[in-house]
């Protein structure tokens, strides 16, 4: 199955999803324990989403309910990784990072943000993950649609696809109360993080593809 079933967000969109994650994003957990200051945090994550997007766009679908982009995802494929161009990738967002620290407002956030950077980790996928797959790297729905079931509809569209091309599929949460969720979809909890200077736990999740399914296919 292509991924026909998603809108395929266009380069005007993406180029302006930076905005939307970012006021999506701005009293999740995760991005209140990183960056502390209600004053500084929606600019921040504004900067931050927009190089972050900038840098994986080779490497990430762009996937949407409709033209509306009421429920958003951005998806990594493993396939299309080239490891020289990625690493440099990686490295140009690091140095944009450097910009990023130095607008906060003192050395206190500044060394706050550093030793959380840790935070942001999918290195876990190496333990679990054999072969291509596909990562569900950020993914929201606009508040006034949260009740619709857009979003479940987006998750349960893309484990149909990826069970279709053979590939598993991981992710990851910090929210406890929506494991119940993804349970339901089929995942399971691989590996879980925990941060003890913090009250922030990271739950590593993994939607294993059914290889005899696609074969007797």
């Amino acid at each position: 199955m292509p991924l026909s079933e998603f809108y395929l967000m266009n380069d005007e969109q993406i180029a302006t999803l930076h905005m939307q994650l970012a006021e999506n994003f701005y009293d999740d957990d995760l991005y209140k324990t990183v960056f502390m200051d209600d004053r500084t945090r929606l600019k921040t994550l504004r900067y931050l989403f927009r190089h972050y997007l900038k840098a994986l766009k080779p490497y990430c679908h762009f996937l949407a309910d409709s033209e509306e982009c009421r429920s958003v995802m951005v998806v990594w494929d493993s396939t299309l990784e080239r490891p020289l161009p990625y690493h440099l990738q990686l490295l140009w967002l690091n140095m944009k990072m450097i910009p990023m620290l130095l607008g906060l407002r003192s050395l206190k956030s500044m060394k706050h943000v550093v030793e959380c950077w840790d935070m942001f980790t999918s290195r876990w996928i190496a333990e679990f993950v054999q072969g291509d797959y596909l990562h569900l790297d950020l993914f929201f729905t606009q508040k006034e649609s949260r009740e619709s079931g857009v979003g479940t509809m987006m998750l349960q569209a893309l484990l149909k696809h990826a069970q279709k091309i053979g590939k598993d599929v991981t992710m990851e949460t910090h929210h406890a109360e929506n494991l119940s969720l993804y349970y339901k979809a089929g995942f399971v909890l691989m590996s879980e993080i925990t941060h003890p200077d913090h009250d922030i736990h990271q739950y590593n999740l993994m939607h294993k593809c059914s290889r005899e399914e696609n074969l007797n296919e």
